[in-house]
């Protein structure tokens, strides 16, 4: 995937709840929209967590796949490796997916009407279980590294 500027993860966490909220795809319009907004985040993601959500398809294959309804297919490019998924369909009318972060002994689940919208359901929840360790990520980070007047300003000097 192209490197695209990410998203703070305030921003991305707070879009994907707002993806999730309105993931009640009845249509095939509807669900053709979440996948792609779901592929836009899948874009936009912050750069700490880029190892972990990967993505192994370009913009022009999913939009393909989008353009054929193989909204199935489209759904499986969101989970790429190491994110791991499991899929179950326990009546006509309802799947249930599981996706799973690496390192990870629990799986988030979501159940709807169709594959791509479980599966969708189930990697949106997985992704918001990486907001607590984002927030860790970002409060390890560096602070403010100008000097304050009188403090002496340490250099690296390479031999």
């Amino acid at each position: 995937m192209e490197d695209v500027e990410p998203l703070e993860p305030v921003i991305w966490f707070h879009s994907i709840r707002k993806m999730l909220e309105r993931g009640d795809a009845v249509s095939a319009d509807a669900l053709e929209m979440l996948l792609r907004h779901g592929f836009h985040l899948l874009q936009l993601t912050p750069r700490p967590l880029r190892e972990t959500i990967g993505a192994e398809v370009s913009e022009a294959e999913f939009e393909r796949l989008l353009a054929a309804k193989a909204f199935e297919s489209a759904a499986e490019r969101l989970v790429s490796p190491p994110l791991a998924y499991a899929l179950r369909r326990p009546r006509v009318g309802l799947y249930e997916a599981e996706v799973r972060l690496p390192g990870e002994t629990g799986a988030t689940l979501a159940q709807g009407p169709s594959f791509a919208l479980a599966l969708l359901r189930a990697w949106g929840t997985c992704l918001l279980a990486l907001e607590e360790r984002a927030a860790t990520l970002a409060s390890a980070r560096p602070r403010d590294r100008h000097t304050r007047r009188g403090e002496r300003h340490l250099r690296l000097i390479e031999h």
